[in-house]
C-alpha cells in the first residue's frame, strides 16, 4: 500500500508540474504533418487503420519514419476530440498520460531493482522533472518518443522477471513489446542490446544463453533497420548539410551530455556553434571517440557499473545520431528522453548492492537530490510554456539565436496560420537578410509573398525558383511556384510545375486542386476533372465541388453540375457569390430547379481570381 501511494504520489507531482500542457496547441513544427491527415479520417473501422500501416511519415530533420502505432494512437484522440475550440487538448492529455505513466512504470522497475523506497521516488522524479523531458510531453508530434518508451519499460520489466523465474512467456511478451516499440519510434532499436547489458551487469548471466535467447529480438532489429533504411532511400527529405554530418554527430554526443548534467540553456532548436572551427571539431571528434569507445572498454573490466551506464546510453542514442544526415542543426532533446533510463537504473542497483548508508550522509543526499528536483521542477514548470504557441515557440528561438535564419522562418509559419501576413513578410524578410543564399528562407520569403494580401504574387516568382535550384524535386516549392505563376497569367508554365508536384506526390489533394483550376483556367475541363475527382476521394472540400461544377457545366452535364454546386454552396455559402463570377455557373444559379436553393446574395465576397486550394505548410524540410 505505501509502494502503491508513493507511485500515485510522485505521478500526482509531476503531473502538477506538467499541468500548463493541457492548454496548449498546436505547434507548426511537424505537428500539422502528423496530425492534419489524421483527423481528416472518418469513423475508426479498417478502411481508417489500414492506410497508417502503408504510412511513411516524416517528420522534420529525420530521413523519415516507419510508426504504425504512433498514427493509430493519434487517431484514436482525433476520434475521441469532441471540443472543436480545443482541439489539441485530448492530444496533449495522452501525451501527459504517458509520460507520467512511464514515470510510475520506472518507479517500480527502481522499487524491484534496489529493494528500497526513498531512493527510486527521487530516481523517478528525476526522470520525470528533468528539464530535457519537457520537449517531449509538451509536442504533440513526439507521441511517439512516449509511447516507444513505454513499451520499452514495460519490456525490461518482463525481463527482469524472465531473467528471475526463467519462463518463457515473459521473454515472448518482451518481444512482442520491443516490436510495438519499434513500431512507434524506430530509433529505439538498441533495446536488444541493453539487454545484453544487463545480462552482463547486474543480472551476471555469464553464458551464451543470453544471446541465444535474444536472436528474435536481433531479427526484429535487423528487420527494422532494414526497413529503416529502405524508408531513407525511398523518401524524399532535406538534402545533407554543408557542416556534415560527421560535425553534427559529434557536436550532438557532445551537446547530449551538457544537456543530462546541467540542463540550465536548454531551446527549442540548437544551431551547429562550431561548423566552421576545425580545432573545436577536431577535439570534439576526439572526445568522442574516447567517449563511445576507450571508456566503456576501460569500464567493462574496472567498472561493470559504469559500463553498463555508459553502454546503456550509447545504444539507446546512437541510432537517433543517423538523422545528423537530415538536419542542419543538433539533434533536440527529445532523443534523450529514454536515455535517461540507463544510468538510473545503474544508481538503483548500485544502491543495492552498496548497502545502507550512514544516516548523516543519507540525510544530506536526500536533501541534496530534494534541492536538485525542486530546481528541476521549476524550470520543466517554466519550459512547458514555451510549446504554448507556435509563435511562443519560435520567439524563444529567436531570444536565444538571433542570428540562426530558420528560427525566423518558424515564427513566419507561425504567423502564416495565425493569418497574420504583415508579420509574416517582416520576419522572411529578416531570415532572407540573415541567409540570403539558403534555400529554405528564400521558399519562406516566396511563400509569404505569394500569401500576402497586397499582391505581391509576381514578386513572389524569384525568390520560389531560387529555392527550387537546391532541389528540383522539392514538392511544397513545385506547388508554391506553380500556384504563384497561375496567379500571374503564366498558366503553361504553372501547369508544369503543378503536373511535376502531382507526380511526386500523387496523394496530395491540394496540389491536384490546384492543377485542376488550372487546367480550367485554359479550357481543358476533362483534365480538370479527372484531378478534381481523385482529390475529391481523399478531401470532402466546398473548393473541390465548386470546380468540379464549372468542369461539369463546360462538357454540357448541368445535372452533376448543379449538384456539386448544391454541395458546395451547402458547406461554404460564401461559394454562392463566386459562383455569380462563373459564367458557366450563373445560369445553374438562376435555375429554380436547382438541388439545394441557392441565394448568390447571401454570400460574402470572395477575392478575385482562381479558387485555389490552401497551400502546403512551409516546412524546413527541403522537398518534404
Amino acid at each position: 500500500m505505501i509502494t502503491a501511494c508513493a507511485a500515485l504520489g510522485l505521478m500526482l507531482l509531476c503531473g502538477v508540474v506538467y499541468a500548463p500542457v493541457l492548454t496548449a496547441g498546436f505547434v507548426s513544427q511537424d505537428d500539422g504533418h502528423y496530425i492534419a491527415p489524421i483527423v481528416r479520417l472518418g469513423r475508426i473501422d479498417w478502411s481508417d487503420v489500414r492506410p497508417l500501416f502503408n504510412h511513411i511519415t516524416v517528420p522534420a530533420g529525420t530521413g523519415g519514419y516507419y510508426q504504425p502505432l504512433t498514427l493509430l494512437s493519434l487517431l484514436l484522440d482525433a476520434k475521441l476530440t469532441t471540443d472543436p475550440r480545443a482541439p489539441a487538448f485530448q492530444f496533449h492529455l495522452t501525451n501527459l498520460l504517458l509520460h507520467l505513466a512511464n514515470v510510475g512504470l520506472l518507479f517500480w522497475l527502481f522499487r524491484r531493482l534496489s529493494g528500497r523506497l526513498v531512493a527510486p521516488i527521487l530516481l523517478a522524479l528525476l526522470f520525470g522533472l528533468h528539464p530535457v523531458q519537457v520537449e517531449s510531453v509538451a509536442w504533440v508530434s513526439q507521441r511517439m518518443t512516449l509511447l516507444a518508451a513505454f513499451f520499452s519499460i514495460l519490456a525490461l520489466h518482463c525481463y527482469l522477471r524472465y531473467a528471475a523465474a526463467g519462463r518463457i512467456i515473459w521473454l515472448a511478451t518482451v518481444t512482442i513489446l520491443y516490436l510495438a516499440a519499434v513500431l512507434s519510434k524506430p530509433t529505439l532499436l538498441g533495446l536488444p542490446v541493453f539487454l545484453l547489458i544487463l545480462d552482463v551487469w547486474p543480472l551476471r548471466r555469464r553464458s551464451w544463453r543470453p544471446a541465444i535467447e535474444k536472436i528474435p529480438l536481433l531479427v526484429i532489429m535487423c528487420a527494422c533497420a532494414a526497413v529503416q533504411l529502405w524508408v531513407q532511400g525511398h523518401v524524399t527529405t532535406e538534402a545533407a548539410p554543408q557542416t556534415g554530418a560527421i560535425t553534427l554527430i559529434a557536436e550532438s554526443f557532445s551537446s547530449f551530455f551538457v544537456r543530462i548534467v546541467w540542463p540550465v540553456a536548454l531551446a527549442p532548436f540548437y544551431p551547429a556553434a562550431h561548423a566552421h572551427d576545425s580545432n573545436a571539431l577536431l577535439w570534439e571528434l576526439v572526445a568522442v571517440l574516447v567517449a563511445v569507445t576507450v571508456v566503456p572498454i576501460w569500464a567493462f573490466w574496472r567498472q561493470r557499473p559504469i559500463f553498463a551506464a555508459l553502454a546503456g546510453t550509447l545504444v539507446i542514442v546512437c541510432p537517433a545520431l543517423l538523422n545528423a544526415s537530415f538536419t542542419s542543426d543538433l539533434l533536440g532533446d527529445q532523443y534523450l528522453y529514454a536515455a535517461l533510463i540507463p544510468p538510473l537504473a545503474v544508481v538503483a542497483v548500485w544502491l543495492k548492492e552498496r548497502g545502507p548508508l550512514r544516516p548523516a550522509l543519507a540525510r544530506w543526499s536526500t536533501i541534496a537530490a530534494a534541492a536538485v528536483l525542486m530546481a528541476c521542477g521549476v524550470e520543466s514548470y517554466g519550459r512547458t510554456f514555451t510549446w504554448q504557441t507556435s509563435t511562443d515557440l519560435f520567439r524563444e528561438v529567436i531570444q536565444k539565436h538571433p542570428n540562426w535564419a530558420r528560427g525566423y522562418t518558424g515564427l513566419v509559419e507561425a504567423f502564416l496560420q495565425e493569418n497574420d501576413p504583415d508579420a509574416a513578410l517582416r520576419y522572411a524578410r529578416k531570415a532572407a537578410d540573415l541567409e540570403p543564399h539558403d534555400p529554405t528562407t528564400q521558399f519562406y520569403l516566396g511563400t509569404t509573398l505569394l500569401l500576402h494580401q497586397d499582391g505581391r504574387v509576381a514578386e513572389a516568382i524569384g525568390p520560389l525558383r531560387k529555392a527550387l535550384t537546391s532541389n528540383p524535386n522539392w514538392i511544397a516549392c513545385l506547388q508554391n511556384l506553380g500556384v504563384a505563376l497561375a496567379r500571374s497569367g503564366r498558366l503553361d508554365k504553372a501547369i508544369g510545375y503543378l503536373e511535376q508536384a502531382r507526380d511526386l506526390q500523387p496523394d496530395s489533394a491540394g496540389i491536384r486542386v490546384g492543377l485542376g483550376h488550372a487546367y480550367l483556367k485554359v479550357h481543358r475541363p476533362a483534365s480538370a476533372r479527372r484531378e478534381l475527382e481523385e482529390a475529391l476521394r481523399h478531401r470532402n472540400d466546398p473548393v473541390i465541388h465548386m470546380g468540379l461544377a464549372i468542369a461539369w457545366a463546360e462538357n454540357d452535364a448541368p445535372e452533376i453540375a448543379r449538384r456539386h454546386l448544391a454541395v458546395a454552396v451547402a458547406k461554404d455559402p460564401r461559394m454562392a457569390a463566386r459562383a455569380f463570377e462563373a459564367p458557366e455557373l450563373r445560369d445553374l444559379l438562376l435555375d429554380a430547379g436547382s438541388a439545394t436553393p441557392i441565394d448568390g446574395r447571401g454570400g460574402r465576397q470572395l477575392p478575385n481570381g482562381p479558387m485555389w486550394d490552401e497551400l502546403p505548410a512551409a516546412r524546413n524540410a527541403r522537398g518534404s
